[in-house]
């Protein structure tokens, strides 16, 4: 459970409501159908920045 929480932290909530943002702007620039695209690289980018902080905690600990 301490896991689960630790990963919402107000960086990670702020990072996520800037992508909302961002693709919600691609949406009422372009359409969605280039909004879609936008959301799929935004979950692209976050799986990797997840990744990239779960391999760094396994290399500290």
């Amino acid at each position: 459970m301490r896991a689960i929480i630790s990963v919402f932290n107000i960086q990670t909530v702020v990072l996520v409501l800037g992508f909302l943002l961002l693709v919600a702007g691609i949406w009422a620039l372009l359409g969605w159908q280039w909004a879609l695209v936008a959301l799929g690289t935004v979950l692209i980018i976050v799986a990797v920045l997840i990744n990239q902080n779960e391999t760094g905690k396994k290399v500290n600990q």
